[in-house]
């Protein structure tokens, strides 16, 4: 592989988060949909996209290849062009802010069936838990944590949303992901390589990022395990990963789920 010194394993990375805590994360694509509304509204995304490759994704906003020549404009802009747009897009917060998009009519049925699922699968669901993060709120927040970089217009591209304790993520690899807030449970295939373009003081490789990603534009989607045994769920990664899969056990009082634990993970000799 190129760069070897850096990138020294030849297996892919998938992975998989389970949250611990309330989490809160930057994964994948946002709908192409919300993007383009993010380049109508947002001047200062528009600006750092350039007008044409703009109005070219807005016009083609399903070919993933227009996708990535807005994420690859982004990420390879010049710095004194990011940091200004970052700081004229802070002093307008500071005034107004910017409106949340609109759910085309597909979107809001899909989100109809899993606002059903979920409320099905989580009979005590906590009423003062958001799911998406605002994006106000979150560009503000970047901003304090990393001053004028380029990785907070990512939070225009992609999918920015809160996990409860027990619910996880699957990331295939080459899927851009940021994890932003809280503690999870990370379980992976064995890979040290990791490349990066934004929101970190480490080794960035950009144009390398920009080659290799998934341009599929989707929503999260969010797992909450498969109910394996009166006391115990199994979560599994994506379609052809067989690295890696987490069993969890709830034992209560420290009696209720011990035997169904020792028989999860017992081994046969």
């Amino acid at each position: 592989s190129e760069r070897p010194e850096v990138y020294k394993d030849d297996n892919h990375k998938p992975e998989m988060a389970i949250a611990l805590t309330l989490f809160e994360a930057m994964c994948g694509f946002r709908p192409s949909s919300q993007i383009a509304f993010f380049l109508t509204n947002v001047c200062e995304f528009k600006e750092i996209v350039g007008k044409d490759i703009a109005q070219s994704f807005i016009d083609n906003k399903d070919d993933p290849k227009q996708l990535k020549a807005v994420f690859t404009s982004v990420m390879t802009a010049d710095k004194d062009k990011v940091t200004k747009q970052v700081n004229t897009l802070i002093q307008r917060l500071e005034k107004e802010k910017i409106p949340p998009f609109e759910k085309d009519e597909d979107n809001k049925e899909k989100d109809k069936d899993k606002d059903k699922e979920e409320k099905a699968d989580d009979k005590e669901k906590d009423k003062d838990f958001v799911r998406n993060i605002d994006i106000n709120e979150l560009v503000i927040r970047l901003n304090k944590q990393y001053p004028g970089d380029v990785g907070i217009f990512a939070a225009f591209m992609l999918n920015c949303f809160r996990l409860k304790p027990g619910e996880a993520v699957f990331l295939e690899a080459n899927l851009p992901h940021a994890y932003l807030d809280g503690d999870c449970l990370e379980c992976m295939a064995c890979s040290d390589n990791v490349v990066r373009a934004g929101l970190t003081p480490k080794l960035r490789d950009t144009p390398v990022l920009c080659e290799m990603l998934n341009y599929n534009a989707s929503n999260p989607k969010i797992m909450t395990g498969i109910k394996i045994g009166e006391y115990s769920k199994q979560y599994r990664a994506g379609d052809n990963i067989n690295e890696f899969r987490l069993d969890r056990i709830d034992i209560n009082d420290g009696k209720k789920g011990t035997k169904e634990c020792l028989e999860i993970n017992k081994i046969d000799g």
